[in-house]
């Protein structure tokens, strides 16, 4: 300040006249104190609109006023479809926050009723009735009444006359009891399942897509071709199947032991080879076909159906007992059709009944849920030997950390940076959407067409004729690689329907990679069942099947990188191995430098003894020191 004052006194004086928060400012560095400086809302804008900045000023001020109007459009579209008062974000964090609380209710009357809490407090509040009744144990306590909202304090009281209860006297918390609490949050934040889920059911979800985003009749028309032309080309295996399986010379075989189920089998292939081919009519003529999409999509669910009745038909005598042919058969359909039914949507009636089977499974799914939590809590008491056991194994793997590198050997140092993204995800980014959306199609192509050709190999390479002579003398061997392709064989289905129907099928890249990924593995499983009897001997075989397969899956894993859990394992494996070879070329170097510090000892002492022996004596004038 004296600096300032001797340069320049007027503008002491003028700072002096000012508070200290006006200029103290002056007093900061001028280098900058973030990385970065963004404005999310401006970006985000621009980012909207990037796709129009090439137009004139009066065209783009008009293209975003009708952006602006479609988009203010499809915003009152869901809120149309909003049911009830509360928001289904409020509704779901009210559930989430109201899981696991034990409260018992005692009614005193039509307007108040007793309320004991987990935290030891008893008070009175207001009784409902109609749809927000109060019922002790419900998930649904807390919705409509906020006064009812769980506290960790007294909560206010009413002038009824009641008094506050001394708290219980409680256990203190474990480990057990927050692992439980994060688990069951984590659970309820995952959000598999929307809550929309079952509104408008009747409704095909790629159509309520399509009106959200206000497409026009030409767009609608284009998507529906599409679907039609994966329909077509679904429908047009499954017809070509009928001769490539020989499902006639295996009901042939059927009817001399068992002419009644053969007559019904017979009747059930025509059915589906009818339904196969007026779906391949309604999707080659859609224009004047009524319901195109439902009898396309008809035809196309038959085909995979039709797939699996006549592979199961060609094991039938495969089976340890010809039940098991008859429940693997039910079960594979079901899953396959439930698949389906989410996936493609057509028939209708085969998408109600998905969404409802998915919807009552994770209802059971969540009951097993429940039970898992309690015996974690029970694994996780100190008296079992579960948790010291967990701990050493813990404090081995840090222990061991420290001697091995930091990063990989031989690999990126960010190898398992963010091993739950996928590179081409991370490729993918500050891409536009049109760019991600073409990368994404061209992966489905890939791996639908490997599925396809993985369901081809399933005829072609007389995968039934090596299990038929597996079977005279290993029938359990044979019955386990059946089982094998029955799982091989709906994963691939899968993967068709996933990577054919990509706009409404969940986790497309995941199901249609794990459906290739089966198809690869399935190739090696044939060859090595074709050479079965080459090998010296049988345990042979299968230990090459086993190297083989888990070569060909780390490859997949780092290549594909889908699923998710395969690119995870892959790298997990391949960092595994790194660092075993890391480890083979520290006790190589170990062994080597040992060997060369001997060797350079013993060469010293042989020096050494060479000079001591030949070194010249002048004490006796003789030419050795001996």
């Amino acid at each position: 300040m004296a600096e300032i004052g001797t340069a320049c006194p007027v503008a002491v004086a003028y700072l002096n006249k000012n508070h200290k928060h006006s200029w103290i400012r002056s007093k900061f560095s001028e280098l900058s104190k973030v990385e970065y400086v963004c404005n999310n809302i401006a970006e985000s804008f621009n980012n909207w609109i990037k796709d129009t900045k090439g137009l004139q000023l009066d065209d783009l001020i008009d293209k975003i006023r009708q952006m602006i109007m479609v988009r203010m459009s499809s915003r009152k579209i869901i809120a149309d479809r909003l049911q009830g008062n509360i928001l289904p974000s409020v509704v779901k964090a009210l559930h989430a926050k109201s899981r696991g609380l034990r409260y018992e209710i005692f009614r005193s009357g039509d307007n108040a009723e007793e309320k004991k809490g987990t935290y030891g407090y008893c008070f009175l509040v207001p009784a409902r009735c109609g749809k927000h009744f109060i019922q002790a144990g419900s998930r649904n306590d807390f919705i409509g009444n906020p006064t009812l909202v769980p506290r960790t304090h007294p909560p206010p009281f009413y002038s009824l006359g009641t008094r506050h209860r001394r708290p219980v006297r409680r256990r203190p918390r474990r480990l057990s009891d927050e692992l439980g609490e994060s688990l069951l949050l984590g659970v309820a934040e995952m959000a598999i399942l929307p809550d929309d889920y079952l509104t408008d059911v009747t409704k095909k979800g790629y159509v309520k897509e399509m009106e959200d985003q206000g497409k026009s009749q030409e767009e609608v028309a284009k998507a529906e071709n599409c679907r039609l032309k994966g329909y077509l080309s679904i429908c047009l295996s499954g017809v070509t199947t009928v001769y490539w399986s020989g499902a006639i010379a295996t009901l042939m075989e059927m009817n001399k032991t068992q002419p009644t189920e053969t007559f019904c089998l017979v009747l059930y292939l025509l059915v589906s080879l009818i339904l196969m081919l007026v779906g391949v009519a309604a999707a080659t003529f859609p224009s004047i076909t009524p319901w195109k999409m439902g009898f396309a999509g008809l035809g196309s669910w038959q085909a995979m159906m039709f797939v699996l009745v006549t592979f199961h038909l060609a094991t039938f005598k495969l089976h340890l007992k010809p039940m098991y042919s008859w429940i693997s058969m039910v079960i594979s359909s079901i899953l396959v059709s439930t698949f389906w039914g989410i996936c493609a949507q057509d028939p209708l009636v085969l998408h109600v009944l998905a969404k409802y089977v998915v919807w009552y499974s994770f209802q059971i799914a969540y009951g097993v849920f429940q039970i898992s939590l309690f015996l974690i809590s029970w694994l996780a008491k100190p008296c079992n030997c579960v948790k010291p056991l967990t701990y050493r194994v813990v404090a081995m793997y840090q222990a061991t950390r420290g001697y091995l590198p930091v990063a990989p050997p031989f690999l990126p140092n960010d190898f398992l940076t963010d091993v739950t993204k996928k590179l081409y995800e991370k490729d993918n980014q500050g891409k536009s959407k049109e760019e991600v959306d073409k990368a994404e199609d061209d992966r489905l192509k890939g791996y639908l067409s490997i599925c396809v050709f993985g369901l081809t190999i399933m005829y072609w390479s007389g995968a039934v004729a090596m299990l038929m002579e597996i079977y005279k003398t290993h029938p359990t061997k044979a019955y386990c690689f059946v089982m094998y392709f029955v799982f091989c064989l709906i994963l691939m289905l899968v993967g068709v329907a996933a990577a054919t129907f990509p706009s409404t099928s969940p986790c497309k890249m995941g199901f249609a990679g794990l459906g290739a990924w089966n198809a690869m593995l399935f190739i090696v499983t044939t060859f090595h069942l074709a050479t079965f009897k080459l090998y010296l001997e049988p345990i042979y075989s299968l230990i090459s099947l086993i190297i083989s397969s888990i070569l060909v899956s780390i490859f997949w894993g780092i290549a594909a990188q889908d699923p998710m859990f395969v690119h995870i394992l892959a790298k997990y494996v391949v960092c595994g191995f790194c660092y075993g070879a890391y480890g083979l070329y520290q006790l190589g170097y170990m062994v080597v430098s040992g060997a060369c510090s001997a060797g350079r000892k013993v060469c010293d002492g042989v020096n050494s003894m060479r000079g001591s022996l030949f070194a010249p004596n002048h004490a006796n004038g003789l030419g050795f020191g001996l």
